[in-house]
């Protein structure tokens, strides 16, 4: 076995380190980065020391001086490569921070449990070196080694390589975080300098584009800037105006008392820091027309709070002062409007007057702006009545977007009146803006009304009393014609007799159901067809226990000038076929029918079950008075009139109502 000398191994070991710092040496000279530096140092550490199963280096943090593990590496299980986080003895690296001086355990079971972690005992650490990163005399953080499973794992030889590679490897550390420091202030400041390029170029491209003008002056208030705008209006260029005191330019823009004037309150502005904003003048523009323009101006201060120049912003309000005064001319013209309408005009928010205009205030009788303020409940008799009034103007603006209700105010002296109220909201999209009000005083026209319903009133009984009459000086016709038949001894005379009662019973009857009905202008024929066939049935009284009547009527109301012929048509049509449809106690029914047809007419049908109208007389050209009657009536009502023989008679009359 060959013996080697402690002089010779002492010899290779201060090569080893020689070569490791070599190493270390060529790494820094390639790199600045720290991530690689790191990297590079602990695979060295590796490669130099085979006896390290894991290994880390840890920093401390400048500003919390906490600890952070920056790079670490293992070779468990075979598998080498950098792990998140190594489970070191955290007493050992304080001890190693602390003291500034390499620590070594060589067999850590000889060292108290505390002086290691849960972990370390868990995967038998046997031996740890911790040295110090320090560089100028200050620990900058520790390079971590240990060994797994192998006792005195670590020499002193070992010890002494890491803590040179140590002292090496704080200065380059340093060395790459200064690097860093100073890129990542560079790329700030770049970055900083574009930003400043990128402001610069959207502040300028915003001022190009907006329409107000823009002047910017320096220290020595001197033209440094002026935006297309503002050359508009004052019309000159750029160029020509760059580097000029602004005394040089203004003057043709405004009067010296107006220059004088916006000097004094910049000059204040720049004296207090505070700004100047919305001051109205008017100006002489380039087509040298008196033009109103509002303009704002503050100080321009450097980051120490020093005044190195103005800005000033000009805004042309020439449209925005014609808006104005269209604005008030028409203001103007509404409350003009408003004070002559005839009617009561109000604003009502949250149930209170808000506004009333001047025809109101005469109408309830106060004094002007008295009742702002106030509950509308003073313009009401009762609490009641406020509360209706409200729910039913309510209900209509709901429903259709305004509301409106008839009711009575009480004026200030007590006098009550009667009103239309209208209302609708303000601004339909945001009602709590209120709602206007009209209010219409119509007591002359409910007088006007009264009177008119009272003569009317009286004008219909005056009516029922005419019909009344008319119908009573008939029946003392039909009387008298009674009794002269009674001293007719011809048959044929008296019929004649007869039939005239009859006629003037069936028109009698129509001035009865008159004067009997609540309305005056029109007839319920229905009625009026079943007391007149009622009334023949009577008179040809034969008949009555033969012959039945069918009538077939609803809701058809005639005026009295269509209703007296139907009557009179009835009448003889009916009589007709109670003498002649029912020869030898004959049986069989007699129907009258009104129905309303397709174009706007009625037809009225009265027909029989009997033997028949005779075949060779033609109804419009016989000699009999009734049958010349019926005919001269229906042309009377512009009507057609048809015989159907095939069942029975059968006669249909169409004619259109008259209004």
């Amino acid at each position: 076995m060959i013996q080697v000398s402690p002089q010779k191994d002492s010899t290779r070991n201060y090569i080893r380190s020689l070569e490791l710092l070599l190493n270390v040496s060529n790494i820094l000279a390639q790199t600045l980065n720290i991530d690689e530096l790191l990297s590079e140092v602990i695979d060295q550490i590796f490669n130099l020391l085979k006896r390290i199963d894991r290994g880390a280096i840890l920093l401390l943090d400048k500003e919390t001086h906490k600890l952070q593990e920056m790079v670490s590496k293992t070779r468990m299980g075979d598998k080498e490569g950098v792990f998140s986080k190594i489970n070191y003895s955290r007493s050992i690296v304080k001890r190693t921070i602390k003291a500034g001086k390499p620590v070594m355990m060589s067999d850590t079971r000889r060292v108290a449990k505390a002086e290691l972690s849960d972990s370390m005992e868990q995967m038998n650490v046997m031996s740890v070196m911790c040295v110090p990163l320090t560089y100028k005399g200050e620990v900058r953080g520790v390079i971590y080694v240990d060994s797994i499973g192998l006792p005195e794992g670590f020499r002193r030889d070992d010890l002494d390589l890491l803590a040179s590679l140590s002292n090496t490897a704080a200065a380059a550390i340093e060395n790459a975080r200064l690097y860093g420091a100073v890129k990542q202030e560079l790329s700030e400041r770049k970055r900083a300098e574009e930003e400043k390029k990128i402001a610069r170029t959207y502040l300028q491209s915003s001022l190009e584009s907006i329409t107000d003008g823009v002047m910017l002056l320096d220290k020595q208030r001197k033209f440094a800037y002026m935006n297309p705008a503002f050359l508009k209006l004052y019309g000159g260029e750029a160029k020509d105006s760059i580097g000029k005191p602004i005394q040089e330019i203004l003057p043709p823009l405004m009067s010296p008392k107006m220059t004088k004037t916006i000097a004094e309150k910049v000059k204040k502005s720049l004296k207090s820091g505070e700004s100047i904003t919305g001051v109205e003048l008017e100006v002489i523009d380039k087509d040298n027309k008196m033009r109103p323009v509002s303009y704002s101006a503050a100080p321009i201060g450097d980051e120490k709070g020093n005044v190195i120049g103005e800005v000033y912003f000009i805004r042309d309000i020439t449209e925005r002062k014609r808006a104005e005064e269209e604005l008030r001319e028409s203001e103007q013209k509404m409350k003009a409007i408003l004070r002559a309408s005839p009617i009561g005009i109000g604003l009502v928010i949250n149930r209170q007057l808000d506004w009333v205009n001047d025809t109101m205030y005469r109408m309830v009788g106060y004094e002007e702006g008295s009742l702002l303020g106030q509950s509308a409940t003073v313009l009401y008799t009762n609490d009641k009545e406020y509360e209706r009034v409200g729910r039913e103007l309510y209900a209509g603006i709901t429903e259709s977007g305004i509301g409106q209700v008839e009711t009575r105010w009480i004026r200030k002296d007590g006098t009550i009146f009667d009103c239309i109220l209208a209302a609708c909201y303000l601004n339909p999209i945001d009602p709590s803006g209120g709602q206007i009000v009209t209010v219409d005083d119509i007591t002359a026209r409910k007088q006007a009304q009264d009177k008119l319903t009272a003569s009317l009133k009286e004008k219909e009984v005056l009516l029922k009393e005419v019909h009344h009459r008319v119908k009573n000086n008939m029946q003392v016709i039909s009387s008298l014609l009674n009794l002269q038949s009674q001293h007719i001894t011809d048959k044929d005379s008296r019929a004649m007799f007869q039939e005239s009662q009859s006629r003037i019973r069936a028109m009698a009857l129509i001035h009865e159901k008159l004067y009997t009905s609540e309305d005056l202008s029109h007839i319920d024929i229905a009625s009026y067809i079943h007391s007149l066939t009622h009334q023949l049935i009577t008179t040809y009284s034969t008949a009555a226990s033969r012959v039945s009547m069918n009538i077939a009527i609803n809701d058809i109301f005639l005026t009295i000038t269509t209703a007296i012929p139907c009557g009179l048509i009835i009448n003889e049509l009916v009589t007709n076929a109670l003498k002649h449809a029912f020869p030898h106690q004959q049986d069989g029914t007699i129907t009258v029918s009104m129905t309303p047809s397709n174009t706007d007419s009625l037809i009225l049908t009265v027909s029989d079950t009997g033997i028949g109208f005779p075949e060779g007389i033609d109804f419009r050209n016989t000699t009999t008075l009734g049958m010349q009657l019926v005919t001269s009536l229906v042309e009377q009502l512009e009507g057609t009139i048809t015989l159907d023989r095939s069942e029975g008679t059968k006669f249909q009359i169409e004619f259109r109502t008259q209004q």
